[in-house]
């Protein structure tokens, strides 16, 4: 979702206008599911190891069913545990029933049911729903970092200051995310003329800390407060080192 405005929707108020039933209770919930969807579809395809095609399938079926159909939302309770816990307890069995569909229907000609069946597989999954797997939660993290690079990509070059994004993904963004080879100093201070090596990791550094702040604005679009988004962003460290 693109910002468009200089206070972030949250994630609560969202939540709040269709619980409420409220005029633009749709465009509410459609803005929700935006800000998880793709978190959503790369936890079907890494962690259950799903193909892109099915994965769209299985979701579109997850929100018709679960989301709208059992008005999934009206469960959230941010006393009780983060939204993405609920959304992603809800796919996980919502993936589970549809394996053991497909299996039975297998296993009513078939007549026999491999280990290593999907049925077999959603089974497990289906006790395991207490808390959010630790695959979903890096992706989550990594989509929330994604999101944050993007937009300091876009800010550094719409400020005419692509040294800075450059600074930015070979010194930190590919060597961090994709274990790439940070870039020489001694090649990026010829390639956009600064002065000294001190000239360019103060430009570095700027670029950081334009980062880090996108980091918390995308933060923010999931958390109701200031506390919240603290305690998220303490979370996104933890996954990502974890990770």
């Amino acid at each position: 979702m693109n910002q468009t405005s200089d206070i972030p929707t949250t994630r609560w108020s969202l939540i709040d206008r269709v619980v409420e039933r409220q005029p633009d209770a749709p465009e509410a919930l459609a803005e929700l599911l935006n800000l998880y969807i793709g978190a959503l579809k790369r936890h079907l395809v890494v962690r259950h190891q799903i193909k892109s095609d099915l994965a769209d399938d299985l979701l579109q079926g997850f929100i018709c069913d679960r989301v709208l159909e059992k008005d999934l939302v009206s469960h959230a309770d941010r006393n009780k545990g983060r939204f993405r816990s609920l959304l992603l307890t809800a796919l996980d069995r919502h993936v589970a029933s549809h394996w053991r569909h497909v299996m039975a229907k297998k296993r009513s000609t078939a007549g026999h049911v491999p280990l290593d069946s999907p049925e077999n597989q959603a089974n497990d999954l289906a006790g395991q729903h207490q808390d959010p797997s630790h695959a979903f939660d890096l992706v989550w993290a990594r989509t929330i970092l994604e999101r944050a690079i993007e937009r300091t990509r876009e800010e550094c070059h719409a400020g005419a200051r692509p040294d800075l994004w450059t600074l930015l993904k070979t010194r930190v963004v590919g060597p961090i995310l994709y274990q790439e080879t940070p870039t020489p100093y001694a090649e990026l201070i010829a390639e956009f003329g600064y002065e000294n090596p001190t000239q360019a990791t103060n430009a570095l550094t700027t670029a950081k800390r334009k980062l880090a702040r996108h980091i918390r604005e995308v933060i923010a679009e999931y958390c109701g407060n200031e506390s919240e988004i603290d305690d998220e962003l303490r979370d996104l460290l933890q996954i990502l080192g974890q990770g």
